[in-house]
């Protein structure tokens, strides 16, 4: 199997209404891609597996994205041109209307129960392959739940999330008023939660509006992804 530098699966939140875009956020076209193909291609440089969570507009997706169709049920390759493939599996959050905590849970149910996880909405461009490998790192050699990217002391994604945390989170119910993942992480003892200050923008970058994104498509335009 072909190395990538972290091992940690990622679980990538697309479950939202769009409402202020327009149109589905991870279907916008990004040169020959979609956005949320884009997001998964820049992805396969760090990890080798992931999860789509859907929701509000799951069909257009469906029908967008064949290849989606293959991974509903069961993990399937994601083809990568010259590469190894990424191992993918999607699933549709039935009730997105309960909010993204409910579809972190039904992300993180796709993976095995003793499984760290990486956290990203999809309207928060990948960060460079380092930041993955320096949130692993930290959080496996210092035993933390919770590891988040920093830049120029705003916090940011992906958020890392040791397999126990994960196994807590999947207990919440999701229309609990303390089932966010920030307020999970800020009750977590000290010892056990922890920042890297990092210096790719892009961990707190987002987008919500057209204008938005035609300034992310504009910035990433600069680094060049084969």
């Amino acid at each position: 199997m072909e190395n990538r530098i972290i091992q940690t699966p990622l679980v990538l939140l697309a479950g939202g209404q769009s409402s202020r875009m327009g149109e589905p956020k991870g279907l916008l076209r990004f040169g020959k891609r979609r956005w949320i193909e884009e997001q998964l291609h820049r992805f396969s440089f760090c990890g080798n597996k992931a999860v789509v969570v859907l929701g509000y507009d799951h069909e257009k997706y469906l029908d967008a994205i064949p290849a989606f169709q293959d991974a509903l049920q069961l993990w399937a390759p994601w083809p990568l041109p010259h590469r190894e493939e990424l191992q993918l599996s999607v699933t549709v959050n039935q009730k997105p209307e309960n909010g993204p905590f409910s579809s972190l849970g039904r992300g993180l149910n796709r993976l095995l129960p003793d499984s760290d996880a990486f956290i990203l909405p999809v309207d928060v461009p990948v960060a460079v392959p380092e930041v993955w490998r320096l949130l692993e790192t930290r959080g496996r050699q210092r035993k933390l739940s919770a590891c988040i990217p920093e830049h120029q002391g705003k916090r940011g994604h992906p958020v890392w999330l040791s397999s126990r945390f994960a196994a807590h989170l999947r207990t919440l119910a999701p229309e609990s008023p303390d089932s966010r993942l920030d307020q999970q992480i800020a009750a977590l003892a000290q010892p056990l939660r922890d920042t890297i200050e990092v210096t790719d923008p892009k961990v707190t970058w987002n987008m919500n509006t057209p204008q938005e994104f035609a300034d992310i498509k504009q910035r990433l335009s600069k680094e060049f992804v084969p």
